[in-house]
């Protein structure tokens, strides 16, 4: 093959790149904040639910004791 072809798909090659680096990083950062985001929601629920179930057996516990 030639050598100028190989340079020009070389160089091709690493101009898009850097093209696309400029799209894929705002896109993966929204992507995380999407994950990060649902993931705090399901601690969340699931700490919420804990909490209540804490609460319900401290107060089934103190109304036998009454």
């Amino acid at each position: 093959m030639n050598p100028v072809l190989i340079f020009l798909i070389l160089l091709t090659a690493v101009i898009l790149w850097f093209l696309l680096s400029f799209i894929f990083i705002p896109l993966g950062q929204f992507i995380a904040k999407i994950i990060n985001n649902t993931l705090n929601k399901i601690f969340y629920e699931e700490t919420s639910e804990k909490m209540s179930k804490e609460s319900d057996f401290k107060e089934e516990r103190e109304n036998k004791i009454k």
